[in-house]
């Protein structure tokens, strides 16, 4: 009871206050810069149009003031009277709504926060009723009373605006309704509710009486409300002088079309911004109505027609009738359809552990007596670190043959002599990579590797016969041995011409490919067909893609390995599309075990 009396007479107390309302004992605030203003009373018009009538210090709303809400929103005709810290309301304050409403009570951080006083005096449901107790920011929260325009009362707790834990609900007679736990409103669990209980709650709904003094305070503060009232119809005046002068200015404006467009994205959409600087009552574009506007700003949506220039006639009409035109031009070109060239790239491979293996590479582009094999020397170079890297085998146990390091004497010493030193019989597993031309033999049953020195007019003195290299590597006694050949034996070069004039290939019908059991070997073309190079790529296709297999694109089932039936397949695929596009058929053989795991051992 006591607490609500001090709460009463200390809201009545700020009423009498004469600073809200232009009464202080501070100097008025001068000069116009209002972030100067300190330890003054003055009056200030927000840039919205609001209005604050008070106490400043350091350039900002702190003491006692009045803030009248004049802007064009929801709050239009509302006000504050009270206590100011910083630009917010802080300590005690009344706020009055347009509609009748009132709060009088605590503020902090510039929301009612702590006991209030809310009066419904709007002309609604709510009308005549009042609440006591504690509220936060728009709502009821904590303890609080809230009496009824028809008699009936509620107390306890509340919690978001609702009864939400102990509460009793009284009748118009004062006898209790219903009196328990309630949750969000609803009553969950029945029982006796002690009203003494409730130790911060304001029960008695009487206001304190006021004195003659302080009534005559009172009415002056109301007169000097009705003076406040006549400056700010005032200022409405001057604020309508000003609007219509700006209405004058419109008329007296001129409607001027700028458009701008952005470049058409893949789809062919693009955005065409339009700006008419004055109010528009109409803009079409190619005829197409849009409507009106009045800030005269258009961002529009269109589809360009590919490979032309796409023209769009813009026509605009303000409010008063003005009318302007302008043009807006934009061509989308038609998109480069040709397929992405891959690269390699060794870094993408799952480097193996170094094992018991050795790899004889060659490479032979640039053949003394006849035409080029474009590329077999970067498909040798590059194989070399694929051949570490994804086959696990030491840089000193690789062998790498290139032109004129790729005769006969050093293609079959590499063989006969070199290999079986490197070799631990039965242990070591041989890999052989051959990049450069090869030849049937009139026969029709014999291979040739052609070594850089060979001479078409001694093919079968100058020519490393394929079986001689089979038998080598039989003789050297390996676990395992795997060839890679991007060659073939069609008697053509990688470009499609004759390899060696005057001499009419004859192509290979019983094929002395009956390889041993050891042996693993996939070549790039069958037998009638040749090996194609790629100007794109810059190597042999077969090569090319031989290394993308083991970079990882081969591993099928994704399990780390690649066997050498998911590599002939992938090759397959893509050697096959890739000699498509040259306008060749070109299909990869495998010899031996489809199961055999080459990588991820």
């Amino acid at each position: 009871m006591m607490k609500l009396i001090r709460f009463a007479l200390l809201s009545l107390a700020f009423l009498l206050s004469g600073t809200a309302f232009g009464q202080s004992n501070l100097p008025a605030c001068t000069g116009s810069d209002v972030s100067r203003w300190s330890n003054c009373f003055g009056s200030y018009t927000t840039s919205t149009g609001d209005k604050y009538v008070g106490e400043f210090k350091n350039g900002k709303y702190n003491g006692q003031g009045a803030y009248y809400y004049l802007r064009d929103n929801e709050w239009k005709g509302s006000k504050y009277v009270g206590d100011f810290i910083d630009n917010k309301r802080n300590g005690q304050g009344t706020f009055v709504w347009a509609s009748g409403d009132k709060i009088v009570g605590e503020y902090k951080d510039d929301i009612p926060n702590g006991q209030v006083t809310y009066y419904f005096l709007a002309d609604n449901q709510w009308k005549g009723d009042k609440y006591v107790g504690e509220y936060k920011g728009s709502g009821k929260e904590g303890e609080g009373t809230y009496f009824r325009a028809d008699g009936r009362i509620g107390l306890g707790e509340w919690i978001d605006n609702r009864p939400d834990g102990r509460f009793i609900e009284y009748r118009a007679d004062k006898t209790v309704e219903r009196s328990g736990i309630f949750k969000a409103g609803n009553l969950v669990t029945s029982q006796y509710i002690d009203p003494n209980s409730f130790t911060r709650i304001a029960r008695n709904n009487s206001a304190p009486a006021v004195s003659d003094s302080q009534r005559q305070a009172i009415e002056q503060r109301e007169r000097q409300v009705a003076i406040e009232a006549e400056r700010l119809a005032e200022e409405k005046r001057r604020l309508d002088a000003q609007k219509i002068k700006i209405e004058e200015e419109k008329k007296s404006s001129r409607i001027a079309i700028k458009g701008n467009v952005t470049q058409p994205d893949a789809n062919g959409d693009f955005t065409i911004t339009i700006s008419t600087g004055a109010d528009t009552a109409s803009l079409k574009i190619d005829g197409d109505e849009l409507g009106g506007k009045r800030d005269g700003n258009y961002v529009i949506k269109r589809v360009a027609r590919v490979g032309d220039e796409n023209t769009y006639k813009i026509t605009a009409r303000d409010v008063f009738g003005n009318t302007d035109s302008a043009t807006v031009t934009v061509a989308r070109q038609v998109a480069d359809s040709r397929p992405a060239i891959p690269r390699l790239n060794p870094a993408n491979v799952r480097v193996q552990q170094s094992r018991d293996a050795v790899a004889i590479i060659i490479g032979i582009e640039n053949y003394r007596r006849v035409a080029k094999a474009d590329f077999a020397n970067a498909d040798a170079k590059e194989f070399y670190t694929y051949a570490s890297r994804a086959l696990g085998i030491k840089p000193e146990n690789i062998k790498l043959l290139v032109d004129d390091g790729a005769d006969d004497i050093e293609m079959l010493n590499a063989f006969q002599n070199w290999l079986p030193l490197k070799v631990n019989k039965g242990k070591t597993d041989v890999y052989v990579f051959y990049s450069g031309h090869g030849f049937p033999g009139q026969d029709g049953k014999s291979l040739y590797f052609l070594p850089f020195n060979v001479d078409k007019q001694y093919l079968d003195r100058t020519s490393v016969k394929q079986k001689e290299i089979v038998a080598a590597l039989q003789k050297a006694q390996a676990k395992s041995v795997t060839m890679f050949i991007d060659a073939c034996y069609s008697g053509q070069t990688r470009n499609g011409e004759v390899l060696v004039a005057g001499i009419k290939p004859v192509f290979i019908t019983t094929e002395e490919r009956a390889y041993p059991p050891e042996f693993t070997v996939i070549t790039a073309s069958a037998a009638d067909q040749f090996s194609s190079a790629s100007q794109d790529l810059k190597h042999g296709i077969f090569s090319f893609y031989l290394m993308k297999a083991l970079e990882g694109d081969a591993d099928e089932n994704k399990d780390g390995r690649i066997t050498s039936g998911e590599l002939q397949r992938y090759l397959s695929d893509m050697v096959g599309r890739q000699a498509m596009g040259l306008n060749r058929t070109q299909n990869t053989q495998l010899f031996g075990d489809a199961d055999r795991v080459l990588v991820g051992r």
